[in-house]
């Protein structure tokens, strides 16, 4: 019984381990993930801005050729 005890007790132990490991993990993959998104926005902007240059430069054009 002592040594299914032990057995059990160096389990936990490991999986206290295991788990910490895995907050870690997740810890880092949510900061990576802010990041992704912050890019993404910055990205969206961007694309905002020179679509709408790109609008203006095409009205003049359109009224140079009429």
């Amino acid at each position: 019984l002592r040594t299914s005890i032990g057995h059990r007790i160096e389990r936990v132990e490991e999986l206290n381990a295991i788990n910490r490991e895995h907050q870690m993990m997740n810890g880092k993959l949510r900061s990576e993930l802010e990041i992704e998104k912050k890019n993404s926005t910055i990205m969206r902007e961007s694309n905002d801005l020179l679509n709408r240059e790109n609008g203006r430069l095409m009205k003049k054009l359109s009224k140079k050729d009429s």
